[in-house]
């Protein structure tokens, strides 16, 4: 599977959801070297906007290939290239695998990694607190407290910012919960305590502890 995986990574194809599952299996049966250099390449890749070429580009290098667009579908190909601008890590939380590669990547990466994480997600927090999985991944950034400053000035203070919005929606009042009543199943499902509570197997199996 590393043989799949490793070109996968260094061409930055990841923002597949496919690609999201086979390494989220990956992980599960990797040994702790192999797990950690995996997410460890990811990260690089979460943090910027996709790789993926943009049609008007591949039209430009081969036209004979690209028919010409209408009106419509030239409006949806700004929309998509609008949305490949957008961090990668903010558009896997749509997936559950997606959201487990980043807890992955925000548990088991170092510490220099989460700091790198938390600053390229400055003013997309709130984005992340009303998605389904996003708050979940924002919950767990919550938990794992070991740069105080950042995370007051990257989380908090944007969460505070939007207060009003974020207590009315079902998704984003749960960070808010967060800070007064970490991991409480009055306001998580045992599903999201199980997504929260998610570790790649080997780097934990003799250290014994979970961040989130």
């Amino acid at each position: 599977m590393t043989t799949i995986i490793q070109p996968v990574l260094e061409k930055g194809i990841v923002e597949y959801s496919i690609v999201h599952m086979v390494i989220s299996e990956y992980l599960t049966i990797a040994d702790k070297t192999s797990a950690l250099d995996v997410i460890r390449q990811l990260i690089p890749h979460l943090i910027q906007g996709s790789s993926v070429l943009d049609e008007d580009v591949i039209g430009q290098l081969i036209p004979h290939l690209t028919p010409t667009k209408s009106k419509a579908q030239k409006k949806r190909s700004k929309a998509k290239k609008k949305r490949s601008s957008e961090l990668l890590l903010i558009r896997i939380m749509q997936t559950k695998e997606g959201l487990k590669l980043g807890l992955a990547c925000l548990k088991h990466g170092l510490e220099k990694d989460r700091k790198r994480i938390i600053k390229s997600l400055k003013g997309h927090i709130r984005k992340l607190a009303l998605n389904d999985y996003g708050c979940l991944f924002v919950i767990c950034r919550l938990s794992i407290v070991d740069n105080t400053e950042l995370i007051t000035e990257v989380v908090v203070d944007e969460l505070t910012k939007h207060l009003k919005e974020l207590i009315f929606d079902k998704n984003g009042r749960r960070p808010l919960l967060q800070l007064f009543h970490p991991l409480c199943s009055r306001y998580l499902t045992p599903r999201e305590l199980f997504y929260l509570n998610y570790n790649v197997p080997s780097p934990v199996s003799k250290a014994g502890y979970s961040f989130c």
